[in-house]
């Protein structure tokens, strides 16, 4: 009896495509406490502290920075779960989006 195969040669025969993934901005502010930005890259984007202080280092050097890289409605839901708590704790200069990555 012939084993079958289950893998990515499978998916290609049937023409199936991944989804596409889309990249989180943070853009730096000058009001959001900078422990409330790592308390929602630890928290909500799951990155480790050290992650979290790296992020959030390179987005006041440079105006933003990639948070991480998502399917869509995991993007979307983690932008809104954040932008939700900076807005109910008077952070209303938080900004982060979404775009399409690569």
């Amino acid at each position: 009896m012939e084993k079958r195969k289950c893998g990515t040669d499978v998916l290609d025969r049937l023409n199936v495509k991944m989804p596409a993934k889309y990249n989180v901005i943070m853009f730096n502010d000058d009001t959001t406490y900078y422990d409330a930005v790592i308390f929602i890259l630890v928290k909500i984007f799951q990155k480790t502290k050290n992650e979290a202080i790296n992020i959030a280092n390179k987005a006041q050097a440079d105006g933003k920075a990639v948070v991480g890289s998502y399917y869509k409605d995991i993007a979307s839901t983690r932008v809104q779960l954040a932008m939700d708590f900076a807005q109910k704790n008077n952070f209303k200069d938080f900004k982060m989006t979404i775009e399409k990555g690569e």
